[in-house]
C-alpha cells in the first residue's frame, strides 16, 4: 500500500542502524496512512494504521530512550518529555480521527517526525556514534 508521501533521505540518519531502521518504518506507516486517506479507505483501515503508528511509536521511543540512558545523554529528560507529548498526540489523533481532516493529520505527522529526527534526534547522534556500530 505504501506510496511516497515522505521519503527517507540519507541526511536523516542518526548514525545508528537500528534507530534509522525504526525511523524508516515510522515514515513507511505514514506513507501507508497517506495512501489509505488518498484512496478514501474505509475508516477501520485508517484506524488500524493509526493503531499501528501509535504502537510502533511506543516501541521506537522505548528503544531510543533506552539507548539515550545507556550513553548518559545529558538532555534525556527533555527529550523524553517530547516523546511523551507525541505519544499522547498520536493517541489523540487516533481517538479523534473522525473530527480531523486527513490531510492536516498527515502534514502534522510528516513535519513532526522529519523535524524530530533531523533536529532533536541528531542531538544524541554524536554521543551515540562511538557505540552505534554495535547497535
Amino acid at each position: 500500500m505504501s506510496r511516497s508521501y515522505v521519503t527517507w533521505k540519507a541526511f536523516y540518519s542518526v548514525g545508528c542502524k537500528e534507530l534509522d531502521h525504526q525511523h524508516r518504518v515510522l515514515l513507511g506507516i505514514i506513507n501507508d496512512l497517506y495512501a489509505a486517506v488518498d484512496d478514501e479507505a474505509e475508516p477501520q483501515v485508517i484506524l488500524a494504521l493509526l493503531d499501528r503508528l501509535a504502537q510502533y511509536t511506543l516501541t521506537h521511543f522505548e528503544r531510543e530512550e533506552e539507548l539515550m540512558r545507556q550513553i548518559h545523554f545529558a538532555d534525556y529528560a527533555a527529550h523524553k518529555m517530547i516523546h511523551d507529548a507525541m505519544k499522547a498526540k498520536t493517541a489523540q489523533l487516533r481517538q479523534n480521527w473522525k473530527a480531523t481532516q486527513g490531510a492536516e493529520v498527515l502534514i502534522y505527522l510528516k513535519n513532526w517526525w522529519v523535524n524530530h529526527i533531523c533536529g532533536r534526534d541528531k542531538e544524541y547522534a554524536a554521543v551515540l556514534a562511538p557505540m552505534a556500530s554495535s547497535v
